[in-house]
């Protein structure tokens, strides 16, 4: 079998095409990990706030939160 420059060029194409799908796959995946990691944060840092609100003790507003501010 004898490998042509046209199919040698052809392979090295097919080598490099396949290495972008791959890096940009990787970096699709980074993305949704750091969204993911970001929402994970938002949730913790709700979740301090009802806690927060809970321990207020009684004083004016206790137990509610301000959605109009």
């Amino acid at each position: 079998m004898e490998i042509t420059a046209a199919s040698a060029s052809a392979m090295m194409q097919a080598q490099i095409s396949d290495q972008v799908s791959v890096r940009v796959a990787r970096l699709a995946q980074d993305q949704a990990k750091a969204e993911g990691d970001a929402a994970v944060q938002l949730i913790e840092a709700a979740a301090e706030v009802g806690r927060q609100v809970n321990r207020c003790g009684g004083s004016a507003g206790c137990g509610r939160v301000d959605v109009y501010a």
